[in-house]
C-alpha cells in the first residue's frame, strides 16, 4: 500500500504507511527499504531551496539513520547520495 500511494505522489500518506510498517515489522527484511522509503517520501517533496526545509530535514534523518543502521546495504548506497543532495540544499539555504 505504501508503495502504491508512493507512486501516486502521496508523499505524506505513503510515509505514514511505512512508518506504521516499521512499528509493526521493527525486524522484517525489507526493513533498509523502508526506511530509504520513509526518506524518499520527504525527499521527494523538497522543491526548492527557497522553501522551508522541514522536509529536507527529515529525509536527511532517515537517510543517516539508515546508512547508521545498515551500513553496507544497496539502500544505503542509495541513501548516501540523497543524503549529500540534503546536506547541499541546506548548506545553500543557510548561506542566502
Amino acid at each position: 500500500m505504501a508503495d502504491a500511494l508512493y507512486l501516486q505522489e502521496e508523499y505524506e500518506l505513503a510515509y505514514t504507511a511505512y512508518d506504521e510498517f516499521e512499528k509493526l515489522h521493527p525486524k522484517h527484511k525489507d526493513m533498509p527499504y523502508v526506511i530509504y522509503q520513509k526518506g524518499m517520501s520527504n525527499f521527494s517533496q523538497v522543491k526548492s531551496k527557497d522553501r522551508e526545509q522541514a522536509h529536507t530535514l527529515k529525509a536527511k534523518e532517515e537517510f543517516e539513520r539508515l546508512i547508521k543502521r545498515f551500513p553496507r546495504d544497496e539502500y544505503a548506497n542509495k541513501a548516501r547520495k540523497n543524503l549529500r543532495e540534503c546536506l547541499i540544499f541546506l548548506r545553500n539555504m543557510n548561506s542566502t
